[in-house]
């Protein structure tokens, strides 16, 4: 950006949480897909809208997911460098049968896939059902082609069924399975898609990026490429924040990659859970959801909300059972600073247990919500203060900005804060998204009345918020009394 044309500059502190109409939460998406050109934004309000323009894969999936939970979004399909890959074919047969399971083409997503044979014989007698959730959801019923080839309908992917030598070629009760890792974006992508959203009007809030890294290293590798393309977003006054995953690694694994690596304006997700899809694939209800979780959390829930507010209640559809790590069981990777997902005793459902930012220590920004606020405020701020380019402005005799109209200004922006952050309901039904911004005690909007604007053309100004408070620690004192009154 350049630093010779009429500008503003921010700075948003981040260690003091002294100085430092609600935008709607219109996600962007982005990640591999089946169909579409690559790095152009669209907008979507339907679910089919999103398989007829992009068709499937692991973008597609996470942003119906999240449709369902926060309505509209925005999508940019992006190049997958990163190629999906099928894994060998594992057969467990229940006799003598000689066929096998052969695959071609590249997945569109992550499958763990069952073809069970349903009815003995060969190739165009022989029947057979297929799963791609492991078993939660099944196909229907299919003959095996004559010809042995079978496309598995919007996955990429075609079987061939090899009859072999006989007599029993392809026997009731066999399966033929494997796992499928989908397509990825590597640090090239981003940089590209990056640059055709800088390029687009469009604004937006976050940024969800839809790859299931297959480890931590590869994922901190994104993560710093990510963070390093958010602080040219920033200086194009777009204050967003980013959602990831954490790649597939054990917990001590990701903990100790994470731990070198910190933006607050950043939250990695780690672990992910079976849960009712977005879209319709047949065999396949029940995919393994992670950053699509807590995006459409994110995304259904207001500016202020934490996203592990309890009241809220669990996670639309996500199978609580077989979590892939429930931090309440295993307390290992929320002090690292990762957003994990967890249950609670005598509650159903799986429930975020903190919604984490990758945030340094120190940080006023070590959660989703006082990220989110802040960028409001931000956007607010930067959106009024425009209007003060090039304006002409009464001095005093040292040539500082005349009270009379910094205190016009000031009132000018102080209104447009209170009506994004404080007369908004919140989701206690009260109103603010912050404590206060009021001038009277020493927050909200002032501009610096000492400083030179006749030899400097810059206007200084501050703003400072009370942010609200989110206990997460209850302490309750219980015992028996004889003090405590009779009823009358």
């Amino acid at each position: 950006m350049s630093t010779n044309l009429p500008r503003q500059e921010f700075s948003i502190l981040s260690n003091g949480l002294g100085l430092v109409e609600e935008s709607p939460n219109r996600f962007v998406f982005i990640g591999p897909s089946s169909k579409g050109t690559a790095n152009v934004l669209q907008a979507f309000s339907q679910k089919n809208d999103i398989t007829d323009a992009v068709g499937y894969g692991p973008a597609p999936e996470d942003a119906a997911y999240s449709m369902g939970q926060g309505g509209s979004l925005l999508f940019m399909k992006t190049s997958a460098s990163v190629a999906g890959t099928n894994g060998s074919v594992t057969a467990t047969l229940v006799g003598t049968a000689t066929g096998t399971v052969t695959l071609a083409d590249a997945p569109y997503d992550s499958y763990t896939a069952i073809i069970e044979i349903m009815t003995t014989g060969t190739v165009g007698t022989g029947e057979f059902r297929y799963t791609l959730d492991n078993g939660k959801t099944y196909s229907e019923t299919l003959t095996i082609p004559a010809g042995g080839t079978y496309t598995i309908p919007n996955t990429g992917i075609t079987a061939t069924f090899v009859p072999g030598a006989g007599a029993i070629y392809f026997e009731a009760g066999d399966t033929h399975s494997w796992t499928s890792v989908g397509p990825s974006m590597n640090a090239t992508d981003l940089g590209t898609a990056i640059t055709a959203l800088r390029a687009d009007q469009t604004t937006w809030p976050v940024l969800v990026i839809c790859c299931r890294f297959a480890d931590a290293s590869t994922a901190t590798t994104f993560f710093s490429a990510l963070s390093t393309h958010l602080d040219t977003l920033e200086g194009d006054f777009r204050f967003v924040r980013a959602i990831m995953y954490a790649g597939d690694d054990d917990e001590a694994t990701t903990d100790t990659a994470f731990d070198a690596v910190s933006d607050d304006r950043i939250m990695v997700v780690y672990g992910n859970a079976p849960t009712a899809s977005g879209l319709v694939v047949a065999g396949r209800g029940f995919p393994s959801l992670g950053v699509g979780l807590a995006a459409g959390r994110a995304a259904k829930v207001k500016l202020s909300t934490a996203l592990h507010r309890v009241a809220s209640g669990p996670l639309p559809g996500a199978d609580s059972t077989l979590l892939s790590h429930d931090e309440r069981q295993t307390e290992s990777v929320d002090s690292h600073k990762l957003t994990t997902f967890r249950t609670w005793l005598e509650r159903g459902g799986a429930f975020v247990t903190r919604g984490r930012l990758k945030a340094a220590a120190g940080s006023d920004f070590q959660f989703w919500q006082l990220g989110r606020v802040m960028d409001e405020a931000c956007r607010v701020t930067y959106l009024a203060q425009q209007l003060f380019i090039a304006k002409g402005v009464r001095t005093t005799t040292t040539g500082a900005i005349d009270d009379r109209d910094a205190g016009r200004w000031e009132s000018g922006v102080q209104a447009d804060l209170e009506a994004a952050l404080l007369q908004p309901v919140n989701e206690e039904g009260t109103k603010g998204h912050v404590s206060s911004i009021a001038p009277s005690e020493g927050l909200g909007y002032k501009i610096d009345r000492t400083n030179n604007v006749q030899s400097t053309a810059t206007i200084i100004s501050t703003v400072a918020l009370r942010p609200l408070a989110y206990p997460d620690v209850i302490q309750t004192t219980m015992g028996y009394s004889l003090a405590v009154p009779v009823a009358a």
